[in-house]
């Protein structure tokens, strides 16, 4: 299949190096949001990766071109779009469902560097599947853990700049997870995935990837009343099932990262249900959560 999406790439080109000197940024947005929905629904594997392909390709060549960065793309409805408050780049990212159950996910960053006066474009590829140890390794755009993103929360510090970007992964037919991934940028300014300043009961790690039974919902999400991360706490007996955390859903208490000096501190058991600045609000400070 990887040689058939070759051929449809390449020979996708010719129309749109003809079609980019006369088209304006809403015929290629109209040519994008009319292709994408079969992205998702197309009837099998081949007419999704077709149409995954023949957007990827467009929006990649419409993102090169000059102004792209200030046009919006809003028709695009299925394709999330995610920026700073500062727009120094942004993200597109979608997701494909396939027909064994499981999903594969997408993204193109694109980012103004500074040092070139110039736009970047960073095509994602997800390398979930074969990454193992997922909450542990450093990536970059090339062996990206593959989600589709929903939120980004800005950190910054006077010497260093990163984000947090919160995202779904569908996984399989018995499972979901839900990602807690770091983004940040290197000196040439290509993305980099993965941090160790995400608190655990285990110490640091580079990214949180929480796994729950597929029938399960599982929220995260910053919150700006608390200041904090706020995710479902999941349990599950997983010792009868070979300590699967596929069986885990949440057990309705709540756990979080509360961010301090550069890192996101583990939190245990947050009553959720108080507003910032209540004298009831109840969590444990992250100074005196034991080691």
């Amino acid at each position: 299949m990887k040689y058939i999406l070759a051929i449809i790439l390449i020979g996708s080109w010719p129309f749109l190096a003809n079609g980019q000197k006369s088209s304006s940024f809403g015929t290629l947005e109209d040519s994008l949001a009319a292709i994408a929905p079969a992205i998702l629904n197309g009837e099998n594997d081949s007419v999704r990766y077709a149409a995954h392909t023949q957007f990827t390709v467009i929006l990649g060549a419409a993102l090169k071109q000059k102004g792209s960065f200030k046009y919006p793309f809003d028709e695009l409805k299925t394709i999330a779009k995610l920026s700073p408050s500062d727009k120094s780049f942004r993200i597109f990212n979608w997701n494909m469902p396939r027909d064994d159950g499981t999903y594969e996910y997408f993204g193109i960053i694109q980012r103004y560097n500074k040092q070139y006066n110039n736009y970047q474009v960073f095509v994602l590829e997800d390398g979930s599947t074969d990454i193992g140890n997922g909450d542990q390794k450093v990536l970059s755009s090339t062996t990206w853990y593959g989600a589709h993103y929903y939120s980004l929360v800005e950190m910054k510090k006077k010497r260093s700049k990163y984000f947090l970007l919160l995202g779904w992964d569908g996984n399989d037919r018995m499972s979901n997870k839900k990602i807690i991934e770091v983004l940040s940028f290197g000196k040439a300014g290509q993305p980099v995935f993965g941090k160790a300043v995400l608190g655990t009961p285990l110490g640091f790690k580079n990214r949180l990837i929480f796994e729950y039974h597929e029938t399960a919902s599982m929220s995260v999400q910053f919150k700006a009343e608390y200041r904090m991360i706020v995710h479902d706490h999941l349990s599950g007996n997983t010792e009868s099932v070979g300590g699967q955390t596929a069986f885990q859903g949440p057990d309705g208490s709540y756990d979080g990262l509360k961010y301090k000096r550069g890192k996101w501190h583990y939190v245990r058991d947050i009553d959720a249900r108080n507003p910032k600045g209540s004298k009831k609000d109840k969590y444990n400070d992250p100074e005196k959560i034991a080691k």
